[in-house]
């Protein structure tokens, strides 16, 4: 699933926005990402930008644990991660 959004609020500002979902089919793999960017435009060779990454993963792994007699189970473990950068600078195109 992916969901795209921009537009030009004024003639010199730009705002993109990205969000990104999916679940994997073979596990329980889920995962969840939001893109942000903001441009603004100097003039037509200098623009400034600030962007911005937010990463959520979660994981579960199923494991066979091979234990004496009938102690056979399977066990999860599951793990989760979250991620932000944000960035700022200036590109000048010259060219």
């Amino acid at each position: 699933m992916r969901y795209h959004f921009g537009f030009y609020p004024t003639t010199r500002t730009f705002f993109d926005l990205n969000i990104i979902g999916g679940k994997n089919i073979f596990n329980q793999n889920y995962r969840a990402v939001i893109l942000a960017d903001l441009y603004y435009y100097f003039s037509p060779r200098l623009r400034g930008f600030i962007k911005g990454n937010f990463n959520y993963n979660f994981d579960v792994n199923y494991y066979f644990n091979n234990g004496y007699y009938f102690n056979d189970f399977m066990y999860a473990t599951s793990a989760d991660s979250k991620r932000f950068s944000i960035s700022i600078g200036l590109n000048y195109a010259i060219f």
